[in-house]
């Protein structure tokens, strides 16, 4: 089911994110509910200052530039829950190379509109821990035994 009451809250919140940067980040508190929650593989908030928090604490002491690209959308029968298809590229503080971790999340909205929780969901493991040199040859060593 498509709730079209939402699609153009839906279609600003993918704005947000696709131009997301650290001065941008208090935005979210004209889209989310005040009691808004906040899961990725490294957190679970709860509010609206909790979730900035986490996203400006990303952009001022973790990664230097980013894109942030929504290639899909889709509405849950719900009418409520949106299902987004990214692609987040980024250049962590101090390297020179370029990170991409693909993902999903899940959008809730409240029935004022206002999203009540965002959920990503992207596997931390190979696409993020496998690049921090200790843990790649760990990474690399438990692929092969798993492989084989």
């Amino acid at each position: 089911m498509h709730n079209l009451n939402f699609q153009r809250q839906l279609e600003d919140y993918i704005t947000y994110f696709e131009r997301l940067n650290g001065r941008s980040v208090r935005l979210m508190e004209k889209m989310a509910a005040p009691e808004i929650r906040f899961i990725d593989p490294f957190h679970d908030v709860r509010g609206v200052d909790a979730m900035e928090a986490v996203l400006k604490n990303l952009f001022d002491r973790h990664i230097e530039r980013s894109k942030f690209k929504v290639t899909n959308a889709g509405w849950g029968r719900d009418g409520y829950t949106a299902f987004l298809r990214w692609d987040f590229s980024f250049v962590p503080k101090g390297k020179n190379e370029e990170w991409v971790i693909e993902g999903m999340s899940d959008i809730v909205f409240g029935p004022d509109g206002k999203i009540v929780q965002h959920h990503n969901h992207w596997d931390s493991g190979s696409q993020m821990m496998a690049h921090i040199p200790v843990l790649k040859l760990g990474w690399g060593w438990l692929n092969r035994k798993i492989s084989n």
